[in-house]
């Protein structure tokens, strides 16, 4: 059963001058203290998630087709950076949403989502039975991701800590370099552990 289904992350690319100080932000961070994971754009690529699921196998095939044609509707936008944040041991940097990203979210999010079949991870399966707020509870029951739509956080992450009592002082060292800089690519990746894009299927420019 569990082969029948993949998980995919729809995520912007970062681009490689970002990609690098991002790589050496998580080594560093690395060598103070235990990471899950060292972005490195070969097993770990920095990323921004659009829309991260888990589809039907069967489904896969049509993901990719129907992102190279929306791609080609969506025109290059800008990062702009916000603040560090850090929850549950995750530490990445926080981006505005503007109204030229929430456009693109929300165009993929419900484009893409018939095609995981009503599918829901198991952790949302077992979500739905807890107490969560009552929007979150909406997007996974219609969209299969508490944090989509509204709710979508636009961000990047560096890395996450073993121990997320050490995540304050670790992020009072983070010196951040780019504030703003420009994305032109979706890439399309297998999600490994920790919400980690760990290859890289395809990947399709915004139109110029």
């Amino acid at each position: 059963m569990k082969n029948e289904f993949s998980r995919i992350n729809i995520a912007f690319k970062i681009p490689i001058e970002v990609a690098q100080m991002m790589a050496k932000l998580s080594l560093e961070i690395s060598q103070k203290e235990e990471t899950f994971f060292v972005l490195d754009s070969f097993h770990y690529y920095p990323h921004m998630t659009i829309y991260s699921q888990e589809y039907p196998v069967s489904s896969i095939e049509r993901v990719l087709e129907n992102m190279e044609k929306l791609s080609k509707n969506f025109s290059p936008l800008r990062f702009i950076a916000t603040e560090i944040e850090t929850i549950c041991g995750y530490i990445g940097m926080g981006a505005k949403y503007s109204p030229e990203l929430r456009s693109i979210h929300e165009t993929i999010v419900k484009e893409i989502n018939s095609l995981r079949k009503s599918h829901l991870r198991e952790k949302y399966i077992t979500a739905i039975h807890e107490q969560i707020p009552e929007e979150k509870m909406k997007n996974i029951q219609e969209y299969g991701h508490p944090d989509v739509l509204n709710l979508y956080k636009p961000h990047i992450t560096i890395t996450r800590l073993k121990d997320e009592g050490k995540t304050e002082r670790i992020i009072s060292d983070i010196q951040w370099e780019i504030e703003d800089f420009t994305i032109d690519t979706i890439g399309i990746f297998k999600t490994g552990e920790h919400g980690t894009c760990v290859g890289l299927i395809e990947e399709f420019k915004l139109k110029s």
